[in-house]
């Protein structure tokens, strides 16, 4: 029994010594991009006085250790199958239902919907009045978020979810009636929102976002705005890659749900270049993969999130505009930018050179669009930050 214990007491020492030894033989000095993770893991610690003293150089070495550990990935993995094995309601946050991979959340706080509701309205009515004095036009998106448009996946005990996004939603756009601004709601155009939504990704899909820029051209034409039809004849095909979405990512691939990634097949023919706020020009607004082996995410549209993008089509007799919004604009700008003759998209979340009303005092393009989905109407901060009243970053 003492020899076994002495066994036992040497081996987990050997681990203890094995694991960092070839953590750090195996790590490298840059940052890698983590794909199930959807993000750069950090890189090895320069040495620095200040760093040293104030304890930050530690502090980084810790993160660094942490994200390059040996054999990450197949810990993480691992724990997610052991999660998964003792059917746990949600792995990482993440429930998996017939309907879709679906997110934890807490629900909308019923309470603060009214006050909330009108305090957006009245940034997004000072926001329209804006553009409306120099002439232009704005016009508010509304779109389901994937949890939304997928929300019968969720079991009885989380009826909460839709209720506070319902409740959120007709109080909004009761606000917005209030004070005049113009608004577009696709819940009431989808008539199967879950159609249009990846079931392993929190986006809405390429299709989708078409039918909403074409929902979007159709409420700016009421508003007297002239754009050409060029979104008729789109057609699309399923890329034989593997589809990463951030959803799936989150389980290791373990959730048992795949699907493609549709892109256009017959693209809207509108000739344009592209500048993008890091100074890139010419970037293709859907990245395509060079073979087809390689993973693919949301993120080959438009290149993911922007700060800043500006698209010509050298068209003078058309329009001017400016969407922002979320992520949610990556597969909308794919067609958007066949309507205007220059387009102009903002991330609020990560362009913080002006406030947006500097922004629009600068340039005073003729259309501006938000959109933002249902889970977010409310939220004050990134793009729903429409005065520079807060840190933008």
């Amino acid at each position: 029994m003492k020899t076994l214990r002495i066994a036992f007491l040497l081996f987990c020492a050997l681990v203890l010594l094995a694991v960092p030894v070839l953590t750090l033989a195996s790590a490298t000095a840059e940052p890698v991009y983590s794909l199930y993770e959807n993000r750069n893991l950090a890189g090895r610690p320069g040495l620095t006085l200040s760093g040293l003293l104030s304890g930050e150089y530690f502090e980084a070495w810790e993160a660094y250790l942490r994200d390059r550990v040996w054999q990450r990935d197949r810990l993480l993995r691992a724990d997610a199958a052991l999660q998964t094995a003792l059917s746990r309601p949600f792995v990482n946050d993440v429930l998996v239902s017939d309907e879709a991979l679906l997110p934890y959340v807490t629900g909308i706080d019923p309470g603060s919907v009214a006050a909330d509701a009108a305090r957006m309205a009245d940034a997004l009515s000072a926001l329209s009045e804006q553009v409306a004095a120099y002439g232009g036009v704005f016009l508010y998106v509304g779109v389901p978020n994937q949890y939304s448009a997928c929300r019968a996946g969720y079991p009885d005990y989380m009826d909460y979810v839709g209720e506070g996004l319902d409740a959120a939603r007709d109080a909004f756009f009761a606000a917005l009636d209030e004070r005049g601004v113009a608004w577009l709601d696709m819940n009431e155009v989808f008539a199967d929102p879950a159609a249009f939504y990846f079931h392993t990704d929190h986006h809405m899909d390429l299709p989708g976002s078409v039918e909403t820029c074409r929902a979007i051209f159709d409420a700016l034409r009421g508003m007297g705005i002239e754009i050409p039809d060029h979104l008729s004849d789109v057609t699309y095909r399923a890329l034989p890659n593997p589809f990463y979405g951030s959803r799936g990512r989150k389980l290791y691939g373990l959730g048992g749900m795949t699907e493609e990634l549709l892109v256009y097949d017959r693209a809207p023919e509108v000739a344009y270049s592209r500048r993008d706020y890091d100074g890139t020009e010419n970037a293709p607004l859907i990245a395509l993969p060079e073979t087809g082996s390689e993973p693919v995410s949301y993120g080959i549209f438009t290149g993911g999130d922007m700060a800043e993008t500006v698209i010509t089509t050298d068209r003078p007799a058309l329009s001017s505009a400016l969407i922002f919004g979320d992520s949610y604009t990556n597969t909308i700008e794919t067609a958007f930018y066949t309507g205007f003759d220059e387009t102009r998209s903002l991330d609020l979340r990560y362009y913080g050179d002006v406030s947006l009303s500097d922004y629009l005092a600068q340039h005073r393009p003729r259309v501006v669009v938000c959109v933002r989905d249902d889970a977010n109407y409310l939220n004050f901060t990134g793009n729903g930050n429409l005065h520079g009243d807060a840190e933008i970053r």
